[in-house]
């Protein structure tokens, strides 16, 4: 049988503990949501996802060269510094579900933040890219995500300038000539066992205090 409060002033108190650690719980879960796209610097640690969504739209200006010639993708980060250092930086590319290709970068020697992929049987051999599946990226139709994390360290960057450059390469050793036609968001995210960790000791911590409450 439930105990009733042995008073008004006890009852009040009581709502305002069970009502400041629910505010709790909600800051907490919400707070892990991510960081949108900005103007504004961001930090990616272990544990940490950036991922970036890209759409490949058509090329109607008249001039350059259409998406069906696209045979390189290149992340960037332009604007960047580490924290800490970084022992390496991975990027997955995908088409919706579907993982096209893992690409590794070794950082240590405190080298520039990037990953690469290429079109099977492209020319683009700088960056050491990691070959895939670019039919749907060169037809438009690909639900495009990079997911990029690193080993270890913290690495602090502007949004706005966080790039997934796609373009074409004419021949062995050239850089990627851009098509500047794409539309992209990024954010930042735990990564799925950070975030569940979080939720269960943010879970049994108000579990407690509810109890503690009751008491």
């Amino acid at each position: 049988m439930n105990r009733l409060p042995r008073s008004a002033e006890e009852y009040m108190s009581n709502r305002r503990l069970k009502t400041l650690a629910c505010f709790g719980i909600f800051v907490i879960l919400f707070g892990f949501i991510g960081v949108r796209n900005n103007a504004r610097a961001a930090t990616l640690s272990s544990g940490q996802k950036l991922i970036t969504s890209f759409q490949i739209l058509p090329n109607n200006s008249g001039t350059g060269f259409g998406s069906e010639q696209i045979n390189g993708l290149l992340t960037d980060f332009f604007v960047y510094q580490y924290v800490q250092p970084i022992g390496s930086i991975t990027a997955s590319l995908f088409d919706g579900p579907s993982l096209l290709g893992t690409h590794t970068v070794d950082l240590s020697g405190n080298d520039f933040p990037y990953n690469a992929f290429s079109a099977f049987g492209s020319q683009l051999s700088l960056f050491s890219p990691t070959p895939a599946n670019f039919g749907r990226i060169q037809n438009r139709t690909i639900d495009g995500r990079v997911e990029i994390s690193i080993d270890s360290g913290v690495l602090e960057f502007d949004l706005q300038f966080h790039r997934v450059n796609v373009g074409r390469s004419i021949s062995q050793g050239s850089g990627l000539e851009s098509y500047p036609w794409v539309r992209q968001s990024s954010v930042i995210v735990p990564e799925p066992a950070q975030l569940l960790a979080s939720i269960v000791v943010a879970a049994l911590t108000l579990v407690k205090r509810l109890r503690d409450v009751g008491a």
